[in-house]
């Protein structure tokens, strides 16, 4: 989102997650993909992940491709319908409640020391990890429009599987039960390192990440540089983006998870929110950044065990585009674990490890 008269397209970096952008907002959308325009071109494989990212701009950004949202009357007479038989809702708000720097620092301490006590998984390279999760997005109202009030959803469940052997076996995901659709990566020419890369994460090559929270943190801003999701973003804006998506779509050892939330702690502008909600209804604790274009972004950790919840998106500020505390999309992780097929679930569906 943003503050000016129009709103861009919040594009992907190049490469392999411009597949999952172009794949994801025909998917969610139905009509997006003829307004979508071509995918962006491929480069090599070491861009960061953008997986969160995409999810959102399958149902925001995309949906405002050809021209800015127009909010007003028009949008705050469709907020007072009900829900609708296709499940979507009207636009949903959210309280935007006042973040702390200083209370973010000591909680993702607390978060990253009960990550590190999280048993050590023994991973093969021709396994893949399997995360299951709800999301909700807004989307607009009218079928091949892109100037009509916002609504939200439908909730969809999804299952994600993600190799281990980057090069060798292809990601694969699940929405609503099914059909399966692969992620495509033919159009990447470099070769991925042995392990994975930034690009394409896997168990093995998190444990080689360096466990000093400022080395860490050097490292991403090195990786990522220039791969925000919109050209306002700065490094630390694409730092969090880029942690936040390794920590929520991968199985991580403990020790590089807990690396991971230490070097959040030394990101600029990061805060705590005292209480968010994620896609399940779980009130949690949130550990949130304010983007560029004025879009609060959170991850939520139960209050007890400070396991990772969910995530939530909402404007802090009023713009032409939606007013302050308007919901931009809802996740929450019911399960992830270590298969041993693409397209195994875990016994019950719902097997988790630390997060």
């Amino acid at each position: 989102m943003t503050e000016h008269e129009t709103l861009p397209e919040r594009d992907l970096p190049p490469g392999r997650h411009a597949q999952y952008r172009e794949l994801l907002m025909r998917h969610i959308t139905a009509e997006t993909a003829a307004h979508s325009g071509p995918a962006a071109p491929a480069a090599g494989p070491r861009t960061a992940p953008r997986f969160r990212t995409v999810l959102v701009a399958a149902a925001t950004a995309a949906a405002l491709v050809g021209g800015a949202v127009v909010y007003g009357a028009a949008a705050d007479r469709a907020a007072v319908h009900g829900p609708q038989a296709d499940g979507t809702r009207p636009v949903q708000y959210v309280a935007v409640e006042p973040g702390n720097a200083q209370a973010a620092a000591f909680t993702l301490q607390r978060i990253a020391a009960a990550a590190s006590a999280a048993p050590q998984l023994t991973v093969r390279p021709g396994q893949w990890a399997y995360v299951r999760f709800l999301s909700e997005f807004t989307e607009p109202t009218a079928d091949r429009t892109f100037d009509s009030p916002w609504r939200m959803g439908p909730m969809k469940t999804r299952e994600d599987w993600r190799t281990q052997d980057p090069g060798k076996g292809v990601d694969m995901y699940r929405e609503n039960g099914g059909p399966d659709v692969e992620i495509d990566d033919s159009t990447i020419t470099t070769p991925i390192p042995p392990g994975g890369d930034i690009g394409h994460p896997t168990y093995a090559w998190a444990s080689r990440l360096p466990t000093d929270p400022a080395a860490l943190l050097q490292e991403i801003y090195r990786e990522t540089a220039g791969n925000g999701s919109t050209a306002s973003a700065g490094k630390e804006e694409t730092a969090f983006e880029t942690i936040g998506e390794l920590l929520w779509f991968n199985v991580l050892p403990p020790q590089a998870t807990a690396a991971l939330y230490r070097a959040t702690a030394l990101i600029p502008g990061v805060e705590l929110v005292p209480d968010a909600v994620d896609a399940a209804g779980r009130h949690g604790l949130g550990i949130a950044r304010v983007e560029s274009g004025g879009e609060r972004h959170e991850w939520i950790f139960d209050k007890s065990t400070y396991a990772f919840l969910g995530e939530r998106d909402y404007l802090v500020r009023t713009t032409v585009n939606g007013k302050a505390g308007m919901l931009i999309g809802l996740t929450a992780i019911l399960g992830r674990a270590i298969v041993d097929h693409r397209g195994d679930v875990p016994s019950g569906g719902t097997a988790t490890t630390a997060s």
